[in-house]
């Protein structure tokens, strides 16, 4: 007996979306996520909280949802429900935007967005970059299959997309200051 099982092929790429916000609208969320809360970049690497810098080391900003950041919101919704169509994820909601600033010497080594509980529940990642490619050096987001590495070219305003179990990380930022949003789409935990 013959067993047809569905494939997808999408499973192991990552996807860019370009153009998700103009660059003003870029610059305004970094302008929002500068007014909230300021909290520190390293990685939890335990579940007591111990935070390690080599593994990385930036400035995160989280943005509630209110009247300025709903449109971003309600955005974001429908890139992931664009790139959710592809995949055929079961997604039900997705995490406070965050705002990522990578000053000069900043990085987040190879690390995996998927893991224990609350991190069980992502299935989608994605990361749009709110900087000009002018504005730094370095600072490159790569992602390592079995095989090879790869680079998905980035522009200012444009989303990648990926399911959380890519490795990947943010390489080094040589000069300048790199922005960009990160949030994670949730469903029930892959089965």
């Amino acid at each position: 007996m013959s067993l047809t099982l569905k494939q997808n092929a999408l499973l192991a790429n990552a996807y860019s979306i370009p153009n998700v916000f103009t660059p003003a609208q870029c610059l305004e969320l970094i302008e929002i996520a500068k007014t909230n809360a300021l909290r520190s970049g390293s990685a939890k690497i335990s579940d007591e909280g111990v935070e390690n810098h080599k593994i990385r080391h930036s400035t995160n900003y989280c943005i509630g949802q209110d009247e300025r950041s709903a449109p971003y919101y309600k955005r974001i919704m429908q890139v992931f429900e664009s790139y959710n169509t592809l995949m055929n994820f079961d997604v039900s909601t997705f995490e406070a935007l965050q705002v990522l600033e990578y000053g000069k010497g900043a990085f987040y080594d190879w690390h995996l967005d998927i893991g224990n509980e609350k991190f069980s529940t992502r299935k989608i990642s994605m990361v749009l970059l709110l900087s000009s490619s002018e504005d730094f050096e370095g600072g490159k987001l790569e992602f390592k299959t079995t095989v090879e590495s790869f680079f998905p070219g980035l522009a200012q305003g444009t989303a990648v997309l990926f399911p959380p179990y890519l490795l990947h990380r943010l390489n080094k930022v040589t000069q300048g200051v790199r922005y960009a949003v990160v949030t994670w789409a949730h469903g029930n935990a892959f089965r």
